[in-house]
């Protein structure tokens, strides 16, 4: 008697025996017929030898064979199949306009439509790689077609899903080989550039992007509902490979083509189904993690954020952020404080789901998170407006969503992190960031503690503050027979909006005729509201002005006494709204008490609460500095840095400096002159109302001698331009050197480098224009230098404003400073260089606009002297 083990190695032996036998006899006919078919110059040779692969592929052998036909079939479907259709490709174009329609359909349609799909499939997309023949390329492509049309992309994916555990372990082992995943990955994510690339624009319209992906998507869907029911039959499943198609898919930048068809048919599918959800769940489990970002994303801003028992997201992610830390880092981590999004759906959904799944927890975890970043200053000062306001709507859809006793237990917490938050917020010189600021502290402090008092603030109410206020709310539940995405909803919006566009304009025009015959209805009933003679208008007495006893002052140094008075407020303001226009005459002994009259007014205290006071106050300094520009402006250069002002006369000082270097550098015409161009002519007829009119004798016979003389150059009459004296140019250096000094040196009353950094931007935005001021003076090279050295040393600050500032002022220095004395200055291209960093990394985006505008005019200036245009 013989041993079991005896018996099976001798069956083991008998089936290997086999597979070689039939191994070499299957070769053997393949060889013979590719060989015949290469070098035949017979088309029924040709036919034949096609004829013999498909009854090979089919298990029917034309020749007589030893091996069973079974055998015979599966050893040319795994090993000789691929040679066989590279063989008939690269003879197809001998015999491409020969073949009929029918060989066509049952030869060569036949052996690559029945064929092992992944084999077939890779056959005809190395098509576009192989060969360049215009028949044969076409050839190609409606084979491709008919393969995607006849569910053979269905049955590729299922072959590599639908799998025993043991042909899966021999089958991942074969792929880690061949990189059988990776090439039929790639090529279905790139046919259609491929095609495009061969035929350009004579290409299928079923092979454009977006047509070629709905067909791939239809095709996935189709190999999910084949795998579903083979899963109920209790076969097992990998979707490693569907997983990496759709990661591939997305990565190429079609996520959205792909889940436009999907995503309704998952919505229907797992609805009440456990068994859809997991075979969901798993698929999303196996995207790579490269790719899972894009695809949940796309899933995120797709679904209908709601609080929903078991909402879609939920259905589809399921328990999977226990399982997968790159979904839990990015729902955590980089979705709410690395990313922002307009769309706000994205969070919303993350934290329904994270709420829906009971982690409590997790989601306390994140808000106290997303609370540190809020309250950093850092994170408002390297990152714009736009991002900052995203953080802040996260924090408040966090926050309307914890738990009470998550809320309780953390309150200490919450509360000393939100106070510093809300002064790092409120010291911020920007107002949208102080009013984020305001409206995070109401909502949370309100959270925090329902029994107090309400922490309220005013500010400006707008669009914006309305959305942000409402995400206090939790999100609602869906009504029954809600859309759960948005996909079917925006298809319905678009037939609605094309189906029947007189209607609309129809309604319209009755909206508008309605509106037209209310509102002339309310005239009428008006009209005769009005319509007495007993009741008359009041007299408008708005405009009337209030007479005052106290007299103006006629001399400057009574307006000063009159500023000096304290008992008087009456009579302070009479004499602050008069000094100016006595200044403007610029008396004799105005030198002496410009000085004075400065001082005076920059520690002037609006005692009678008048509403145009600072306006007047610094009208009355600007015109004292243009007429003394010396002795006022050594005076407020001096004081500038001096512990004994507030910042906001510090701000006064460089505003009038600011101004005044503006009105001398402007040219203007003096008194004396305007009155003598209105002086009238003594004698009669000879103005220029009467000279327009009669002609002169002189200008007749100048007429005559110009008609009759022959000139060969001519050129244009050039009207003279009247030369004006700069008033700036003697005074330029007063303006400006002074104010660079000490700015290093920190004060009792200012630190320029550290909390009062609002006056070092209006610092450096009034050096700024007053170089620009000295445009086309001697000194203005020295100030431009000095300027660029301070601008430099100050390029780095973490405010956005100083940074505008730094931008602004490095503007007036090429619009101020020669072109050749821009070229000569290294200085010149470090901050070139500078700028374009600003371009690609700031943060704010009103930098990296200000830095693109100065880059491109400095670029400018520099093209206008190197390559000067010909004349």
């Amino acid at each position: 008697a013989t041993s079991p083990a005896g018996s099976s190695s001798k069956l083991r032996s008998k089936m290997d025996s086999a597979h070689s036998i039939a191994q070499s006899e299957v070769y053997s006919i393949v060889a013979k017929v590719i060989r015949q078919i290469q070098n035949t110059d017979d088309q029924k040779e040709w036919l034949q030898g096609l004829q013999e692969f498909n009854a090979l592929l089919t298990g029917v052998a034309q020749s007589p064979l030893q091996s069973n036909l079974n055998e015979i079939k599966m050893q040319f479907t795994t090993r000789y199949y691929t040679m066989a259709a590279n063989a008939i490709i690269k003879t197809y174009a001998k015999w491409s306009t020969k073949i009929t329609a029918e060989n066509r359909v049952q030869y060569l349609d036949h052996f690559f439509l029945k064929g092992p799909c992944h084999e077939a499939f890779l056959s005809l997309s190395n098509i576009f790689n192989t060969s360049s023949h215009s028949l044969v390329l076409r050839q190609g492509i409606n084979l491709l077609d008919q393969f995607i049309q006849v569910d053979r992309i269905r049955d590729l994916i299922c072959s590599f899903s639908l799998v025993k555990s043991k042909e899966m372990n021999d089958l991942a082992s074969a792929t880690l080989q061949n990189n059988l995943y990776e090439r039929i990955i790639s090529d279905l994510a790139s046919l259609p550039e491929r095609i495009a690339n061969k035929l350009e624009l004579n290409i299928k319209s079923n092979f454009y992007p977006k047509s070629y992906f709905q067909r791939i998507a239809q095709q996935i869907d189709a190999s999910l509902k084949l795998i579903y029911e083979f899963i109920k039959d209790g076969h097992s499943y990998n979707l490693t490979f569907l997983g990496n198609l759709l990661g591939k898919i997305t990565m190429i930048g079609h996520a959205d083509t792909i889940f436009y068809y999907l995503l309704p048919s998952w919505t229907i599918n797992t609805k009440q189904n456990n068994l859809w959800q997991s075979v969901i769940q798993k698929l999303l489990c196996t995207i790579p993690d490269s790719s899972l970002e894009n695809i949940l994303i796309t899933l995120l801003t797709t679904i209908k954020p709601s609080l929903s028992p078991n909402n879609l997201i939920s259905r589809l992610l399921g328990n999977n952020i226990n399982e997968s830390s790159k979904l839990r880092f990015l729902f955590t981590k980089k979705f709410l404080l690395l990313r922002s999004f307009k769309n706000l759906s994205i969070p919303k959904n993350i934290i329904s789901y994270l709420h829906l799944q009971g982690l409590q927890s997790l989601l306390s975890e994140t808000f106290l998170e997303v609370l540190d970043a809020w309250c950093k200053k850092s994170a408002i000062q390297y990152t714009g407006y736009e991002e900052h306001l995203y953080l802040s709507q996260v924090l408040l859809i966090l926050c309307s969503h914890l738990d009470k006793k998550e809320v309780i237990s953390n309150q200490q917490a919450v509360l000393v992190k939100l106070l510093h938050g809300m002064q790092v917020h409120l010291e911020n010189n920007t107002i949208q960031i102080r009013r984020l600021g305001m409206i995070v502290g109401e909502t949370l402090t309100d959270v925090l503690d329902n029994g107090g008092n309400r922490l309220r603030f005013e500010y400006e109410e707008n669009d914006e503050t309305d959305e942000i206020k409402a995400l206090q709310k939790r999100l609602p539940k869906l009504q029954d027979g809600e859309l759960e995405h948005t996909i079917s909803k925006y298809n319905l919006d678009e037939q609605e909006g094309n189906k029947h566009p007189k209607d609309t304009l129809h309604s319209q025009g009755r909206h508008i005729v309605s509106t037209l015959e209310e509102s002339s209805s309310k005239v009428a009933t008006t009209y005769e509201e009005l319509d007495s003679d007993d009741d008359f208008e009041s007299y408008d007495m708005s405009n009337d002005t209030v007479v005052n006893k106290i007299k103006k002052p006629s001399y400057i140094r009574d307006c000063i006494e009159g500023l000096l008075v304290n008992d008087d407020p009456h009579r302070v303001d009479v004499c602050l709204h008069t000094i100016e226009s006595l200044v403007k005459r610029n008396p004799s002994d105005l030198p002496n008490l410009a000085e004075e009259i400065v001082k005076i007014l920059l520690h002037l205290q609006n005692e009678s609460a008048a509403e145009d006071y600072n306006i007047v106050r610094l009208s009355a300094m600007i015109s004292t500095t243009v007429q003394c520009p010396t002795q006022a402006v050594k005076y407020l250069t001096t004081e500038f840095y001096k512990t004994n002002y507030s910042l906001q006369q510090r701000l006064d000082i460089l505003e009038i400096i600011a101004k005044s270097a503006q009105e001398l550098s402007s040219p203007h015409t003096t008194d004396s002159e305007s009155k003598k161009e209105a002086i009238p002519s003594d004698n009669y007829g000879t103005g220029p109302q009467h000279r327009s009119k009669t002609p002169n004798w002189q200008q007749i016979v100048n007429e005559r001698i110009k008609l009759k003389t022959r000139r060969f150059a001519k050129g244009r009459p050039k009207s003279r331009v009247k030369s004006i004296a700069n008033r700036f140019a003697p005074v330029a250096g007063l303006f400006f050197f002074p104010l660079l000094q000490h700015f290093d040196r920190p004060l009792n009353t200012m630190d320029l480098l550290g909390d009062d950094s609002f006056v070092l931007g209006r610092l450096i935005y009034t050096l700024g224009v007053v170089l620009y001021a000295a445009i086309n003076t001697t000194i203005v090279d020295s100030m431009g230098k000095s300027l660029l050295e301070f601008l430099w040393a100050v390029r780095f600050h973490e405010e956005a404003y100083i940074r505008q500032s730094i931008i602004f002022s490095f503007t007036m220095i090429i619009l101020s400073l020669p072109s050749y004395v821009l070229i000569g200055n290294a200085d010149i291209y470090e901050f070139q260089a500078w700028m374009q960093d600003l371009i690609h990394k700031d943060p704010n985006s009103e930098c990296r606009k200000l830095a693109a505008q100065s880059l491109s005019l400095l670029q400018d200036t520099f093209k206008k002297e190197l390559l000067p245009e010909e004349k």
